[in-house]
C-alpha cells in the first residue's frame, strides 16, 4: 500500500508528566547490539530485549518480556553486563506472543513503497500511520525513522495525533530524514516508540533507540521509497474554507467591513482574548489536509500563518511560550510565504501556539450556532480546524494587522493563501457606527 508522506502530532493518552524520557542516559549503548536485536526481531517475528529496550516486529502481537530471574548465588559470573563490564549487551528472544499482547499495526507493507516528499532544505518527509493496542492508558508514542541502507541515526518525528480518517485509535506522525548524497533514502525503516508516560522532550536525532528511554520499539521491515516528484496542481490542492475570529466564549464573529483589497476586517476592542480560526478541506485530489502545526526540525508545517505587524514584543525567538520568558511573534515583511529561514521561523513561532488540529467537527473550538450551543466547525464542509488563542504576550497592537494563512495536504499540495485584517480599536477611539 502506498502511503503519502509528509508531517503531523499527538494524542495524549496519559497524564502530562514532566521530564519523562526515561532513566537511561545517552552513553554506553551498543549500536551493533541494537541493530542485531532489530534484525533478529524481524527475522523471528518475536520480541527481543536489548539495553532494557524491548524491540518487537510491527504488525503482529508481541509478548511482554518476563521479569529477570535472580542470579544464582553460586555463580561467580554475572548474567548480564554491568556498567563497568566490557561485555556487549545481549539480545534475548521473549516467549511466544499471546492474543492479549500489546501490538502496533501500521498501514505500510513490505510489498509496496512508501511515498515521500522533498523539503525545501533537501530533506525527505514521510507520513506514518499506526494503531497501537493492548497498552495501558498512560502509554504515549513517538515515531522514529532512519536510512535502512546506511543504518544511520534515527530521526524522531512529530508528536503523533489522532486521525479521524483512520479511526479513533489511529495516530499519525511525520518524520523528516536528512538527504543522503543529495537523494532520498533507497530504503527506510520506522520504529514506533512506546513510553510509560509523556514523552515530548526528546532529541531530534539519536544513534540508538535505547537512548530515547522508551520501553518498547515496534520496528518495520525496511521499505522501498517512492518520491512524489511534482506537487499537485492548484485545482487539486487543498482549500482554506474559513479564516476568521472567535470570541473568548467560542462564538465566531462577523467582519465589520472589507478593506480596499477585499479582505474581511474584524474589529476588536483589545488585541487579546480572541481565537484565530482556520478551517480547510481537500481539493479535487481528495488528499487529506495535514495536521502539523509546528515543525521542531525547522521545516514548514502543514498550517502556515504569518502576520504583517509584530504580535506582542515581536520576539524573534521561536516558541518562547514558557514563563517567565514569554515573547511575541515577529512580522513578515513583505507579507509573503516562502522557505526563507526568517519566514519559516515566524510560521513555526505562530504554529507552536496553535491549540492542535481538530479533525472532527464535534471537537471544534467554535460554537457557530447560538441556539444549539454545540461545538462544531464554522463551515460544515471543512475537514480540519486549527485554533490559535491570542494571549496578552502575543496580542495584536492597536491598528490594522493583516493575517495570512495557507495549508498543505499530505501530497504536498498547498492552498492559495487567505487574508483577513484584525483591527484593534479601543471603544474610546472608535469611529461612530453608521
Amino acid at each position: 500500500m502506498r502511503l503519502p508522506c509528509k508531517r503531523l502530532g499527538m494524542l495524549l493518552l496519559g497524564a502530562l508528566l514532566a521530564g519523562c524520557a526515561g532513566g537511561r542516559g545517552s552513553s554506553g549503548f551498543d549500536i551493533n547490539a541494537e541493530n542485531t536485536a532489530i534484525a533478529r526481531a524481524l527475522a523471528t517475528r518475536e520480541c527481543v530485549e536489548v539495553d532494557r529496550l524491548t524491540i518487537c516486529p510491527a504488525n503482529e502481537p508481541s509478548a511482554t518480556p518476563p521479569a529477570a530471574s535472580p542470579t544464582p548465588t553460586a555463580s561467580p559470573t554475572p548474567l548480564g553486563p554491568t556498567p563497568a563490564s566490557p561485555t556487549p549487551a545481549r539480545a534475548t528472544p521473549t516467549p511466544t506472543a499471546t492474543a492479549s499482547s500489546p501490538r502496533v499495526d501500521t498501514t505500510v507493507s513490505a510489498a509496496g513503497p512508501i511515498a515521500c516528499l522533498q523539503e525545501p532544505n533537501g530533506a525527505w518527509r514521510f507520513t506514518f500511520v499506526f494503531t497501537p493496542s493492548g497498552f495501558p492508558p498512560t502509554a504515549n508514542f513517538r515515531v522514529a525513522a532512519r536510512d535502512a541502507v546506511s543504518n544511520g541515526p534515527w530521526q524522531i518525528g512529530t508528536v503523533p495525533i489522532a486521525s479521524g480518517d483512520f479511526g479513533a485509535v489511529s495516530l499519525v506522525a511525520s518524520v523528516v530524514v536528512a538527504s543522503v548524497q543529495g537523494g532520498p533514502p533507497h530504503m527506510i525503516e520506522f520504529a514506533v516508540l512506546v513510553f510509560p508516560v509523556f514523552s515530548q522532550f526528546l532529541p531530534l536525532e539519536v544513534q540508538t533507540l535505547s537512548e530515547t528511554g522508551a520501553d518498547f520499539a515496534f520496528v518495520t521491515t525496511p521499505l522501498s521509497v517512492a518520491v512524489i516528484a511534482n506537487p499537485p496542481s492548484s485545482e487539486e490542492a487543498p482549500q482554506v474554507a474559513y479564516l476568521g475570529v472567535a470570541r473568548s466564549d467560542h462564538v465566531p464573529v462577523a467582519p465589520v467591513a472589507f478593506d480596499e483589497d477585499g479582505r474581511p476586517v474584524y474589529l476588536r476592542p483589545i488585541g487579546s482574548g480572541m481565537t484565530l480560526v482556520v478551517e480547510a478541506r481537500p481539493g479535487s485530489s481528495s488528499a487529506r489536509v495535514g495536521t502539523e502545526v509546528f515543525d521542531p526540525a525547522g521545516g514548514l508545517p502543514d498550517l502556515q500563518m504569518i502576520v504583517s505587524r509584530p504580535l506582542g514584543d515581536g520576539s524573534a525567538a521561536v516558541c518562547d511560550t514558557t514563563p517567565p520568558d514569554i515573547g511575541g511573534v515577529p512580522a513578515t515583511d513583505p507579507l509573503e510565504f516562502s522557505d526563507a529561514s526568517t519566514v519559516v521561523s515566524a510560521i513555526n513561532d505562530l504554529g507552536c501556539r496553535v491549540d492542535g488540529a481538530r479533525t472532527k467537527s464535534g471537537n471544534a473550538c467554535t460554537v457557530p450556532n447560538s441556539v444549539t450551543e454545540e461545538f462544531a466547525f464554522v463551515v460544515p464542509s471543512s475537514t480540519i480546524q486549527y485554533c490559535l488563542p491570542i494571549a496578552g504576550p502575543w496580542a495584536f497592537a492597536p491598528g490594522d494587522t493583516i493575517v495570512a494563512a495557507r495549508v498543505r495536504d499530505v501530497l504536498g499540495g498547498i492552498s492559495e493563501p487567505q487574508e483577513i485584517v484584525i483591527r484593534v480599536t479601543p471603544a474610546t477611539t472608535r469611529p461612530p457606527q453608521p
